[in-house]
């Protein structure tokens, strides 16, 4: 059902009992499960409307003591980034903040210097890739 519409059989699971209502709850069913399509786990991401369901997802990914890069490797392995650069841009930009404000103490610049990181990161794999 995730597979064909992931926000249908998200409200599925809710509406059996089988899964809480919170962003919390929604995000580890996510995580912890890898049978899910990566595709539609990335559009569902994406989605603005599920902005706190995606930060619960990135603390999931337990990014605390991560360098930058190791991070967004970890994150980014979950899913399948979808082709729109918004989404994409929308995504990116959600894991820098997550980090940065995750690893304020251990870093040396400031959460618009993690975004560009982050962006130069993905621009740099794209070129090699």
């Amino acid at each position: 059902k995730f597979e064909i519409n992931p926000h249908s059989a998200v409200m599925y699971m809710i509406d059996k009992a089988t899964l809480k209502t919170d962003p919390g709850s929604i995000a580890g069913f996510l995580h912890k499960t890898p049978e899910l399509s990566k595709k539609q786990l990335g559009k569902f991401l994406g989605t603005e409307s599920n902005h706190a369901i995606l930060n619960a997802f990135l603390d999931k990914c337990k990014l605390s003591g991560l360098r930058i890069d190791d991070a967004l490797r970890v994150f980014l392995a979950s899913f399948r980034l979808p082709g729109e650069g918004a989404i994409i841009d929308y995504l990116v930009s959600s894991f820098a903040k997550r980090w940065h404000s995750a690893n304020r103490s251990r870093v040396g610049f400031d959460m618009d210097t993690s975004i560009k990181l982050s962006f130069y990161m993905m621009a740099l794999n794209a070129d090699l890739h």
